[in-house]
């Protein structure tokens, strides 16, 4: 990415939209080489899962680091979210990252939160993995009404050895999901309200092309100096492609 470069990432095939939109920008590694941003993006749709992070300004590549090892093992697993019980499901995918998380070291910290799909019969759930100030809500489709999921906490990879939430969540159908880095909440003080206020306010319920371009929008209006901020939405429901290894499937943004 280049300085002010704005990344956007749109799926055709599934309502998944995603932008990075550079705040301040860091050395990679404190050197003089190029420019990289602290927030990364994973959208991998052979797990599936989508996830987010954002690393120290002394290591910004500390969170894409973390995604890619995070998505690495899940593929390498045996782990699957279909066709099995979602207790055993959502017990052996916290046991697996919780392990991985102790294997990352101080220098690496990142926050990390990710959002995996999962029914129960016709029901739309997800599991929710989290740790760190970076933000996971909710839009419902039928009232429009955001709530933030994700409990906001100074726990971060690197620094503890378990997430801090891990949780099954039920959806509505059509419900969006929202992961975003904590520049969505430096933009939202901004305007003097919360995360989920700040979506309620301007994200019209029409699609996660709307609601990514919203805050787009709203970062370029603002003209105080605000950090990298990392947004991708989701409607509730398959990600999944058939045919391909997982990196044919993966998208990492950073």
């Amino acid at each position: 990415m280049t300085q002010g470069e704005i990344l956007r990432l749109d799926v055709d095939d599934i309502d998944l939209s995603a932008a990075l939109i550079p705040g301040r920008k860091r050395p990679l590694h404190g050197g003089h080489g190029d420019l990289h941003s602290a927030d990364a993006l994973l959208v991998s749709r052979s797990v599936p899962v989508v996830a987010v992070a954002d690393g120290p300004e002394r290591n910004p590549a500390a969170s894409s680091s973390f995604l890619k090892k995070f998505d690495d093992a899940l593929a390498a697993s045996s782990i699957r979210f279909a066709g099995r019980p979602i207790a055993q499901s959502f017990a052996a995918v916290t046991g697996l990252v919780n392990t991985l998380v102790r294997t990352v070291g101080y220098h690496d910290s990142t926050t990390f939160s990710a959002f995996i799909p999962v029914t129960d019969g016709s029901t739309p759930l997800g599991i929710v993995l989290h740790t760190g100030d970076s933000l996971i809500l909710r839009i419902e489709q039928l009232t429009g009404v955001v709530t933030q999921i994700s409990r906001t906490s100074h726990v971060v990879v690197g620094r503890a050895t378990a997430l801090f939430q891990t949780e099954i969540i039920p959806f509505g159908t059509g419900d969006l999901i929202v992961l975003a880095s904590d520049g969505v909440t430096d933009l939202a003080r901004t305007r003097g309200v919360v995360p989920a206020a700040l979506l309620s306010a301007g994200a019209p319920v029409s699609g996660c092309r709307s609601v990514v371009q919203y805050i787009v929008d709203s970062a370029g209006e603002t003209s105080v100096r605000l950090d990298d901020i990392t947004i991708v939405c989701a409607a509730v429901g398959p990600l999944s492609v058939a045919g391909g290894g997982p990196s044919a499937s993966r998208i990492i943004l950073t």
